[in-house]
């Protein structure tokens, strides 16, 4: 009984401390620093395949299940509905830049936000429409690869008017 008392006590002791406040806020700004080197090289390499129109090159930085929600569209999931999302857009001559404005990452998750511009080309039009906004991405890393799961691009463009108050009826 003495022996396995002492042992508990021994494992209890060499059991690792939790970390402060301050060696986790540090830990993460190194983790966060450290991915945002990744995800930079990732987002230039998405650009590129983007603009090229290579959906399928596009969704391999994408988890199987992965969701890309984009204004004014209905959302797109997996890997395979994202691919045909880009290649349709790159009928439009789309050509896209990316700006990641922050990355915070705490293990294998991150959270990238940034601004876009989006200039396409549809059919008929007589020049090329231009959209600007904000992206929010959350990665997973997986097997030592940083993927995205959601990804979401918003635009400010402004709502519709609401609809004119009915007229008063005559008494």
């Amino acid at each position: 009984m003495r022996t396995l008392l002492a042992g508990i006590v021994l494992l209890a002791a060499c059991a690792p401390k939790p970390e402060t406040a301050e060696q986790a806020q540090a830990r993460i700004a190194i983790e966060s620093a450290d991915a945002k080197k990744v995800i930079d090289s990732l987002n230039s390499e998405f650009v590129a395949h983007f603009n090229a129109g290579h959906g399928d090159l596009v969704a391999a930085q994408y988890t199987e299940d992965a969701e890309l929600a984009v204004a004014g569209q209905p959302l797109v999931k997996g890997k395979k509905d994202i691919a045909g999302f880009v290649t349709g857009l790159s009928q439009m001559k789309a050509a896209l830049t990316l700006t990641a404005t922050s990355v915070e990452a705490n293990g294998p998750v991150a959270i990238e936000r940034g601004d876009y511009t989006l200039s396409i080309s549809p059919p008929g039009a007589s020049q090329a429409l231009t959209e600007t906004g904000t992206f929010l991405v959350h990665w997973h890393n997986v097997n030592g690869a940083w993927l995205r799961v959601h990804d979401l691009a918003t635009t400010p463009a402004p709502l519709p008017p609401p609809p004119a108050a009915p007229a008063p009826k005559p008494n």
